[in-house]
């Protein structure tokens, strides 16, 4: 995800307002500051006569609540102050409507006119949030009903139980189109169709929700693990992800073109191009292998389709056969991937793909740039040149069946066998011999999946153990075993080596850190992930097909 600017102020930022060319930052002294989409530049301040906890833009002033105070109060400069819907209590909530005012106040509703009247009030005990779409207003009590009103007549409309664990004074509500509501409560969000009382769509979040925004067709959740999740305001898909502070998002705000953030406890204030949260390569089917090289991936899918991407941009598709158990961006940018039974090659112009008949039926399977390895249910191993479409060779290896390969640069190659056996071999292609046998997961687990750094000194074997075994292939030796909370699928290596992605067999995912003798693991908070792949960025798919790219946070997270 790439950062336009970051601004730093004197004091915490607790509160963001979309405005009409960027953004206003309200900090905890009370200090409003305005800025544009491409500008780290102050393009305005304005003080406040005391600290406020929320405000809003209206009708060319700002709105203020203030802690403990009867009435908001319309600043239009440091000396015009005016005070507004003044009530019994506190204003627990407000919202805007067009040009006039909704306050969530105790025990009731209230709508307060352009010119300051109250135009009406309605009971709703105890009422601590509100929201308008169209000519709806929404209310939220706190035992988590909400009551839907019309803006003009104040008539109540139904009502809507939501049943949650999450305090209602902890939920978010906002307001979509067509008289829409979302909410927010704990990780979940829930899309409302305030006309007809009922929910239209439960979607979950990576983590706790802290902060929700909408506008131009997309909503976005910042969650407490510090990410920004978007998702398509009508429908509810998953589009785009990023993390953006790594001690939790405070508030985020969303523009034409930026999205807008601030860290929990935060003096820092960063603006995000908002396009990546707008796009969402998506497939067909759920996603079954995944490579990547620059900014180039082959997306393998369980229907036998593969498909050669850059962007959200599709440059080249092929079929194999069945689900595609491995996958590689060649030289020239070839699309390479293969089933249990074919191996197929599709480089440009894109029309006339090669592929290559596999002598027995595969169980597991790697290609390099010359050479296809296929894996048997007996042990064996066939190698395939990939450019005269033959085969070359075979290694026996075992008696259990293999159930994972991965190529190395230069001589090696490492395969892995299925449970009971559970042992690795790292074989010397060029020399056709069996270099080391190691047994690298605890006795009867067998190895899941391989993957090796680029540079090829290190491989991580995943097991039915639960466990990452990191193995030195030249010297024959397990260097370190790291457990983790389920059966790896697929492992990924970071271009540095220093890190790689783990998706399990649960559909999480999680990053590990290595360091000298150690390793740090770190769950993504992610759901339903099927593959992954690292070149440029982490890639993840699902089984819903969708492809993420998963950037990191530039310099935003030393802020938290």
């Amino acid at each position: 995800m790439t950062l336009r600017w970051q601004a730093r102020g004197p004091h915490r930022i607790v509160h963001l307002v979309a405005t009409a060319d960027g953004v206003a930052a309200l900090d905890e002294a009370g200090a409003i500051a305005t800025f544009r989409e491409g500008s780290a530049e102050r393009a305005g301040e304005l003080a406040l006569p005391r600290p406020a906890a929320r405000v809003a833009r209206a009708d060319g002033a700002w709105l203020a609540a203030f802690a403990a105070e009867p009435a908001l109060v319309r600043v239009r400069g440091e000396d015009d102050h005016a005070e507004v819907a003044r009530g019994r209590g506190a204003p627990a909530w407000f919202a805007l409507h067009g040009r006039s005012l909704v306050v969530a106040r105790g025990d009731a509703v209230e709508h307060w006119t352009d010119t300051g009247k109250l135009g009406w009030s309605a009971d709703h005990p105890p009422c601590v949030k509100v929201a308008t779409s169209g000519d709806v207003v929404a209310a939220l009590s706190g035992e988590g009903v909400v009551a839907f009103f019309d803006a003009k007549s104040g008539r109540e409309g139904g009502t809507l139980k939501l049943a949650s664990t999450e305090l209602a004074e902890t939920w978010l509500l906002t307001g979509l189109e067509g008289g829409r509501f979302l909410l927010a409560l704990g990780d979940r969000l829930v899309w409302v169709d305030g006309k007809a009382k009922k929910i239209l769509k439960r979607v979950q979040a990576r983590a706790r929700i802290a902060a929700v925004a909408s506008h131009g067709g997309i909503v976005v959740a910042g969650c407490h693990d510090g990410w920004l999740q978007a998702f398509d305001a009508d429908g509810g898909e998953p589009r785009g992800a990023f993390e953006a502070h790594a001690g939790g998002i405070g508030d985020v705000a969303l523009g034409a073109g930026a999205v807008f953030t601030t860290g929990r406890a935060s003096h820092v204030l960063c603006a995000w191009e908002r396009r990546a949260l707008d796009k969402s390569a998506k497939g067909a089917a759920p996603i079954s292998a995944l490579a990547a090289r620059a900014d180039l991936a082959v997306i393998g899918e369980s229907t036998g389709k593969a498909r050669l991407v850059r962007g959200d941009a599709e440059i080249a598709a092929t079929n194999v056969g069945g689900p595609v158990l491995a996958a590689r961006v060649g030289p020239k940018d070839t699309l390479i991937a293969g089933s249990a039974r074919v191996v197929v090659r599709l480089g440009p112009p894109y029309k006339m793909p090669r592929p290559i008949a596999l002598r027995t039926v595969a169980t597991a399977l790697a290609m390099d740039d010359s050479y296809a390895f296929a894996g048997s249910a007996t042990g064996e191993v066939d190698v395939h040149d990939l450019e005269r479409s033959v085969h070359v060779t075979s290694y026996q290896l075992s008696e259990a069946g293999i159930s994972a390969i991965t190529r190395l640069p230069g001589a090696l190659l490492v395969v892995g066998t299925g449970a009971i056996d559970g042992r690795l071999f790292v074989i010397d292609v060029a020399e056709a011999k069996v270099l080391h046998r190691l047994e690298a997961h605890d006795e009867a687990f067998g190895v899941t999946c391989l993957a090796s750094d680029p540079r090829g000194r290190i491989v991580a074997s995943g097991g039915d153990d639960a466990a990452v075994s990191l193995i030195d292939p030249q010297k024959g030796r397990v260097l370190l075993r790291i457990r983790v909370k389920e059966t790896p699928i697929a492992i990924a290596f970071e271009p540095t080596g220093r890190r790689f992605a783990c998706a399990l067999a649960d559909g999480t995912a999680c990053r590990v850190s290595l360091g000298p003798k150690r390793a740090e693991v770190e769950d993504l908070g992610l759901r339903g992930v099927t593959a992954v792949a690292w070149a440029k960025e982490l890639l993840v798919g699902y089984g819903d097909g969708r492809l993420e790219r998963v950037a990191e946070a530039l310099s935003p997270r030393a802020d938290a």
